[in-house]
């Protein structure tokens, strides 16, 4: 067995194929089917985890190209994966119970960038093919851990002082105020920073966004889309929980993770509610006058987190469907927000479609609302003198890729 196979098992090649059945036919999400593998597999040691994550997520990065070699079957590509990357020999396949893949095959562009043919040709439609080259290649690598220091407990400076104490490589991140940056994945569960609710996982990126909505003490938020609250939390936070943060989705599931998170936390500001099935809220949940500041985190093609989710190139995306639910919701929010209110619109897309085009027919049909430039409220960089968006990548921005512009309504 090559040198680069040593301490992989057949056994740990089947639970990797078994999680790409997941994710592939199933449409899971390749982090939570890891997770159920490693749970339902207790005597799985150390290296056990670490094969089964490498071979899973090795694949994913590469699945497209490895797609155009070797067909669609999971199989072919773990196959391809250790030939190509592990210099697998075919009597090895054998011994793992994988079958020998086809001859390699010269990629085409969109292959090579493991992007799909619509996320291809939609970002070669605004972007040199150099940039999306550039764009692709930094999606390829696996994302940092940002954390996002909890203001209402503590300071950055006593966040990465407990952190180190406990053998923790963490460092700040420029421009960033409350945010930490791990110089390595580690667990953090177990730590006294994180037991006493002291740090939360958050992208850099999240937190501009959260910034650019600029939440104040003792206003009346919404934060339009909130899933599982991650930005309704950094909210309240900002707020010094002394205001009135409202977190809707349509998915209850994800909201009801809300409230354990806001106790760690010591958040008391938040409540939630269900959207209806189309994006709408309930009108007796509008307060007097209209909200002071809404946050849209819209749905999304999300290619600006194939670093973290490198299984979204799988799925099938419609931009145009997604950019009609888009502006339907963007519209609905708009109309929630008072007189000389903020409204945020935010993507985890990098594609205009999703964005500028979207917010470009919102302002045709909503003249109340005007842009603010980013730059008039977050520090340049991440925000630029040119543009009123704030626009996030990997490669230039060392975040996940995001979009987002904020408004306000006329007095």
């Amino acid at each position: 067995m090559t040198t680069a196979l040593r301490g992989l098992h057949r056994a740990q090649v089947q639970l990797a194929l078994q999680v790409l059945a997941e994710v592939v036919e199933d449409g899971a999400a390749a982090d939570r089917a890891l997770a159920r593998q490693v749970r339902g597999n207790r005597k799985l040691g150390a290296k056990d985890r670490r094969w089964l994550a490498a071979l899973v997520y090795g694949v994913l990065r590469r699945v497209c190209q490895l797609r155009a070699r070797a067909g669609d079957e999971p199989g072919a590509w773990l196959s391809a994966l250790l030939v190509e990357e592990y210099d697998a020999e075919v009597g090895q396949l054998d011994r793992f119970g994988l079958p020998a893949p086809p001859p390699p095959v010269a990629p085409t562009a969109a292959a090579a960038r493991n992007w799909p043919p619509w996320l291809n040709a939609a970002a070669e439609a605004h972007f040199s093919a150099p940039r999306c080259d550039a764009i692709a290649q930094a999606m390829a690598d696996q994302a940092a851990v940002d954390l996002r220091v909890n203001r209402l407990r503590c300071s950055p400076e006593q966040a990465l002082q407990a952190l180190q104490a406990e053998g923790i490589a963490v460092e700040r991140v420029a421009a960033a105020p409350q945010a930490l940056r791990l110089e390595r994945r580690q667990p953090l569960q177990q730590t006294t920073p994180w037991r006493q609710g002291w740090i939360e996982p958050q992208d850099v990126g999240s937190q501009w966004i959260c910034a650019l909505l600029e939440a104040r003490p003792g206003e009346r938020i919404a934060d339009w889309c909130a899933g599982a609250g991650g930005k309704a939390l950094a909210l309240a936070a900002d707020q010094e929980d002394r205001g009135a943060i409202l977190a809707l989705d349509t998915d209850a599931t994800r909201l009801s993770r809300i409230e354990a998170r806001a106790q760690r936390l010591g958040v008391g500001s938040i409540a939630t509610a269900a959207l209806a099935w189309d994006g709408r809220l309930d009108p007796a949940l509008l307060p007097e006058g209209g909200f002071d500041a809404v946050l849209v985190d819209a749905p999304c093609s999300g290619s600006g987190t194939l670093r973290r989710h490198p299984e979204q190139v799988l799925r099938a995306v419609d931009l145009d469907a997604l950019a009609e639910q888009q502006l339907a919701i963007l519209g609905q929010a708009a109309g929630a927000v008072r007189r000389g209110g903020r409204l945020v619109y935010a993507t985890c897309s990098f594609l205009p479609q999703e964005n500028d085009a979207v917010v470009a027919r919102f302002l045709a049909n909503h003249p109340a609302f005007s842009v603010v430039e980013a730059a008039r409220v977050l520090p340049v960089p991440p925000a630029s003198e040119t543009d009123p968006w704030l626009r996030t990548l990997p490669d230039v921005s060392a975040c996940d890729g995001f979009c987002a512009l904020r408004l306000v309504r006329a007095r």
